[in-house]
């Protein structure tokens, strides 16, 4: 979170008053505020519309209304990515957001074309090279897990099963999810009984019926 909100104030410069009605035909822009665009998020629509894009584009537009930086998106697909991105830049941003692993190379040459500008790049592989205008934040799979636990204790779930093997992301998981809802069940004062699910165990049994079987138990 304090990621976020350092990343953010540098968006509260000033910039060009270019608007979003200066976007050419075929690239689509959507801007909410007066004059030009000091945050951007830029990405191909399928990750626009994810819903780690939805949740991006909210959190922007809930920052634009209590901070009054004007924010944008556009809409970008491989072949017109350069001048997308120059159309943000030209707009005035001195923020740009992207979502998706498809991100990845794109923000590795902007972000040495553009030094001026922060780059934020979400949901994408943690292994890239960052200049320091840029960040790249991930989900970890056992804070991912810990917030699934915690929210189905929560929402009044005793009996509970979680999956768990080899792979260690999956191993992170379970341990994020059985410590979450060990925390939601400490607050409530309730007992939570959690069955654990080797998927090594069987594996070639398909994933509907090892649900289904799950379910048929309780």
């Amino acid at each position: 979170e304090c990621v976020w909100v350092l990343v953010w104030l540098v968006a509260c410069g000033s910039s060009p008053n270019i608007g979003s009605d200066s976007l050419p035909s075929g690239l689509s822009g959507t801007g909410n505020g007066e004059g030009g665009a000091q945050a951007a998020l830029v990405a191909y629509s399928e990750d626009m519309d994810s819903a780690v894009g939805q949740v991006v584009w909210t959190t922007m537009q809930l920052f634009e209304g209590e901070m009054g930086v004007a924010c944008a998106q556009y809409r970008a697909t491989p072949e017109d990515m350069q001048p997308t991105l120059e159309l943000a830049v030209h707009g005035g941003a001195k923020l740009i957001v992207f979502v998706g692993a498809g991100m990845v190379e794109t923000m590795q040459t902007a972000q040495e074309e553009y030094p001026a500008i922060e780059f934020v790049l979400v949901d994408a592989p943690m292994d890239i090279i960052l200049q320091a205008n840029s960040t790249a934040i991930a989900f970890a799979g056992q804070q991912a897990g810990w917030l699934a636990g915690y929210a189905a204790v929560q929402d009044g779930a005793t009996k509970l099963a979680y999956f768990y093997g080899t792979d260690i992301e999956i191993q992170l998981y379970a341990l994020g999810f059985v410590l979450g809802a060990q925390a939601a069940a400490e607050e409530l004062d309730v007992y939570v009984e959690a069955r654990p699910i080797n998927i090594d165990e069987d594996a070639q049994m398909a994933w509907d019926v090892r649900l289904r079987q799950v379910l048929d138990a309780g």
